[in-house]
């Protein structure tokens, strides 16, 4: 009988984390913070930034622009010498466009959903499976972490109790999107919060928001208005964003929990 030897503890592992929100609340430079990353970059956003980054991603996968497909610059992350310890990937809703166009490519097709019963998004989620199961190797292997920056926007959510409501989630088909957000081990939704102020209206006091005071925030338990996870419960559910740097060197194992 073989003896499989199981091992009781913590194990300290590189990490998976998806930073998403709105456009403009500073989702790379927030992804920037974690130890020495390398960019993928497909949005073409970095400019401000002061980060190594690869050449603008253009496809996904093309023979002809070796250097511009994701692809291969993946595989370069994989394969090559370097001392990097996160990959970021930015956006992931933009790479869902370059899989679907890849996907129209390899079937002649202008839109995806031209191939049929749906497919086409069958054959783009084939893909992600390929895109996660290298992102795991890379990270087992290279001992990287993986970082994903996405957009967002509200979807329709049916609890079995009948009830249903918006909630906000990556800017993700619904296939990719389950993939993604299972894979993780955090999500954290980032957006603007409202300094609320008391006013005086007649004789009563109303509390209503500040339009010219507001906070960047960041959450990290799942809401019935939006998705988020963790993976420790030594993370608070609201995250200021000048403090996310102490909760990045909390889950990336550079300092003890107090």
């Amino acid at each position: 009988m073989i003896d499989f030897k199981p091992k009781k503890g913590k194990e300290h592992k590189p990490i998976r984390v998806m930073l998403y929100g709105q456009s403009g609340l500073g989702k790379s430079t927030l992804a920037s913070m974690f130890p020495d990353p390398v960019f993928i970059d497909i949005e073409d956003r970095l400019s401000h930034l002061d980060v190594t980054k690869m050449p603008l991603c253009k496809s996904y996968k093309s023979a002809s622009d070796p250097q511009n497909n994701f692809a291969e610059q993946l595989g370069w992350v994989m394969k090559a010498e370097h001392d990097f310890k996160t990959l970021v990937i930015d956006t992931s809703d933009w790479l869902e466009l370059l899989v679907l166009e890849h996907i129209c490519g390899e079937n002649n097709v202008q839109d995806v959903s031209d191939i049929g019963y749906g497919k086409g998004y069958d054959k783009a989620a084939s893909v992600w499976q390929d895109i996660i199961f290298a992102l795991t190797t890379i990270q087992n292997s290279r001992k990287m972490n993986i970082v994903f920056t996405s957009h967002c926007h509200t979807t329709k959510f049916s609890d079995p109790s009948g009830e249903t409501w918006d909630m906000y989630s990556p800017k993700l088909n619904k296939k990719p999107n389950a993939m993604l957000i299972e894979w993780m081990d955090y999500v954290f939704f980032i957006r603007v919060k409202p300094v609320m102020k008391t006013v005086d209206e007649g004789f009563t006091k109303k509390t209503k928001a500040n339009s010219k005071v507001s906070d960047i925030v960041l959450y990290s338990r799942k809401n019935p208005t939006y998705e988020a996870k963790r993976s420790s419960e030594l993370i608070a559910d609201e995250i200021a964003r000048d403090d996310f740097i102490n909760v990045i060197k909390l889950i990336t194992n550079q300092t003890e929990a107090k």
